[in-house]
C-alpha cells in the first residue's frame, strides 16, 4: 500500500512541475509576443512613413526630403547595436528627428526587438533562396 501511495504521490509532483514549466514558458511568449505588436504600433506610427513598412525605405519620401533612407533589414547584429540604435532614435540625424520625451525605455526596447525582426526576415530570405537552412529548418 505504501508502494503505490508513494508512486502517486511522486506522479503527482512530476505532473506538477511540467504544468508550472509549461504555464512559465507560455508567459515569456505571451510577453514577447506583447513586446512585438507595441514595436509594430510604434514603427507603423513613427517609422513607417519613411523607411517603409517592411524597413526597406520608401525611395519617393527619400527623394523628397532629398536624403537617404537607410535599408533596415540589412541592420548589422553587433554587440552595442542597442545603445547605438537608441542614441540615433533619441537624438534623430540628418533629416530623422529624434524622439527623446517621445519614448519611455520599455517602448524603445519594444521597437528595436520589432526593427531587429526585419534584419533576421531579411537573410532567411537570402539563406533559402541559396539553398542553406535557416535557424527554423535545423
Amino acid at each position: 500500500m505504501m508502494k503505490s501511495s508513494a508512486r502517486l504521490l511522486l506522479l503527482f509532483a512530476i505532473t506538477a512541475v511540467f504544468s508550472l514549466t509549461a504555464v512559465a514558458l507560455a508567459g515569456g511568449s505571451e510577453e514577447k509576443a506583447e513586446k512585438k505588436s507595441l514595436g509594430q504600433t510604434l514603427y507603423s506610427k513613427k517609422c513607417a512613413a519613411c523607411h517603409g513598412e517592411d524597413g526597406k525605405g520608401v525611395e519617393k519620401m527619400a527623394a523628397m526630403l532629398k536624403t537617404e533612407i537607410h535599408d533596415l533589414t540589412k541592420v548589422a547584429h553587433t554587440k552595442d547595436l542597442a545603445q547605438e540604435w537608441k542614441k540615433l532614435t533619441l537624438e534623430g540625424k540628418g533629416k530623422m528627428p529624434g524622439y527623446k520625451d517621445k519614448f519611455k525605455e520599455s517602448e524603445l526596447d519594444s521597437l528595436l526587438a520589432y526593427v531587429l525582426g526585419f534584419a533576421k526576415k531579411e537573410s532567411e530570405v537570402k539563406e533559402k533562396a541559396s539553398g542553406e537552412k535557416t535557424e527554423k529548418d535545423k
